[in-house]
C-alpha cells in the first residue's frame, strides 16, 4: 500500500517538473514567433509649381565654377577681359556708322547748299542789279525817298546771297572736323578772283562774268573774299550813298531831326544783351544815336562785331522812308554811353 502511494507521489513530481521544462522551452525568445514588420506609409511628394528659369542673353556667359587655382583664376581674368574688348569694339563701330550716315548727310546738304542754293541767291542778286541798272535813268525825276525804296530789292538779294555763303563756310567748317584733310584755299583761285574783281571794277567784264566766277568759287576761297566780292557787286550798281547809314540825316541839324519823329510807341522791355548783327551792316559800322530814328546825332559808331549792348527797355516805333516804320531800342554801350539803335542792324548775343 506505502509502495503505491510512493509511486503515485513519484509520477506527480515527474509531471510536475516535465511541465515546468515544457512551459520554460516555449517562452524561449529563439521560439517566439516575431510579428510581421510594419511598413511605414509613404506620404506623396509635394507639388512644386513650375518657376521660369531665367537665361542669360547670348553676350553673357552662363555663371561657371569658381576656379579652383591661380592658372584657372588668371585664364578666368584673360577670357573676361577679352569679352569686354571685343563688346567695346563692337560699340566703337556701331557708333563710327552712325557718326559716317550723319556726315554723309551733311555733306550732301553741303553740296545741296553750294550747287543749288547759292546759284540761286546770285542769279536773283544778278537779276536785281539789272533791273535797277534798267531804271536808272528813270530814277532822276524822283523824289530822294522814293529813289531809296528802289535800292531796297537789290540789298535784300545782297543780304539773301551773303546768308547763304555765310552758311555754307559754318556747315563747312563743322564738317571739317570729320573729315582726313583740312580745307585749303589755293593761291591761284584767290589770285583769279583779284584780277576778276579788277576788271570788273574797270569796266572791262560785266557783272554776268563775275557772278559765274563766284558760283564756282564757294568754297574754294576764303569766306570773307567772296563776300567782299558780293559788297563789290552790289556797290557798282547802286549809289556811292546807297550803304551809308547816316545819309539820312545829311545836312540837318538837331532839332529838325528831333522833330521828323512824329509816332512813338511803347514796346514790351527787352533784357537779352544785343550786339551788332554783321548780315545786315555789311562791312559797315552802327551808329549809336541820340534818339530814335535816323535823324538824330550820331553819337558814337560802333564795330560791326561789338556786342555789349544793354537794353534799357524802352522801344519806340519812328517813321521810316523804306518800310513806313522802324523799331528803335534804348541801349548802353560797354562804355557807358546811352543811345539808341536801330533793330534792323542789332541781333541777340548767342549763348
Amino acid at each position: 500500500m506505502e509502495t503505491k502511494s510512493w509511486l503515485k507521489l513519484l509520477a506527480v513530481a515527474f509531471n510536475l517538473l516535465f511541465a515546468a521544462l515544457l512551459l520554460s522551452y516555449c517562452s524561449s525568445p529563439v521560439l517566439r514567433v516575431r510579428e510581421p514588420a510594419r511598413i511605414p506609409s509613404v506620404s506623396p511628394p509635394p507639388k512644386i509649381a513650375p518657376t521660369a528659369v531665367a537665361i542669360a542673353p547670348a553676350s553673357e556667359p552662363l555663371p561657371k565654377n569658381e576656379p579652383a587655382t591661380a592658372e584657372e583664376f588668371a585664364a578666368a581674368l584673360i577670357d573676361e577681359q577679352a569679352r569686354r574688348d571685343e563688346l567695346r569694339r563692337a560699340q566703337q563701330r556701331r557708333l563710327k556708322l552712325e557718326r559716317n550716315g550723319r556726315t554723309i548727310a551733311d555733306e550732301a546738304a553741303l553740296a545741296s547748299q553750294g550747287t543749288v542754293d547759292w546759284p540761286e541767291a546770285l542769279q536773283a542778286l544778278l537779276e536785281e542789279t539789272r533791273r535797277y541798272t534798267a531804271k536808272r535813268p528813270e530814277l532822276k525825276r524822283l523824289k530822294q525817298e522814293e529813289r531809296w525804296q528802289r535800292e531796297e530789292p537789290v540789298k535784300e538779294a545782297l543780304t539773301q546771297a551773303k546768308s547763304i555763303a555765310a552758311a555754307f563756310y559754318q556747315r563747312d567748317k563743322e564738317l571739317q572736323r570729320q573729315r582726313d584733310t583740312a580745307t585749303l584755299y589755293k593761291k591761284e583761285d584767290r589770285e583769279a578772283l583779284k584780277k576778276l574783281i579788277a576788271a570788273f571794277t574797270a569796266g572791262k567784264n560785266n557783272a554776268v562774268d563775275l557772278v559765274d566766277a563766284l558760283i564756282a568759287m564757294i568754297g574754294r576761297i576764303p569766306e570773307s573774299e567772296l563776300l567782299a566780292a558780293l559788297d563789290i557787286l552790289a556797290k557798282k550798281t547802286l549809289p556811292k550813298d546807297a550803304f551809308d547809314l547816316c545819309r539820312a540825316n545829311c545836312g540837318l541839324k538837331e532839332s529838325q531831326a528831333t522833330s521828323a519823329v512824329t509816332t512813338y510807341a511803347a514796346v514790351a522791355p527787352h533784357d537779352d544783351e544785343l550786339c551788332a548783327d554783321r548780315a545786315t551792316l555789311q562791312g559797315r559800322c552802327l551808329p549809336l544815336r541820340s534818339g530814335p530814328g535816323p535823324f538824330n546825332r550820331s553819337i558814337r559808331c560802333l564795330p560791326e562785331d561789338s556786342c555789349g549792348l544793354v537794353p534799357t527797355g524802352t522801344r519806340r516805333v519812328v517813321p521810316d522812308f523804306n518800310t513806313g516804320s522802324a523799331l528803335w531800342i534804348e541801349v548802353i554801350d560797354d562804355r557807358g554811353n546811352q543811345g539808341w539803335v536801330s533793330d534792323f542792324y542789332v541781333t541777340e548775343k548767342q549763348s
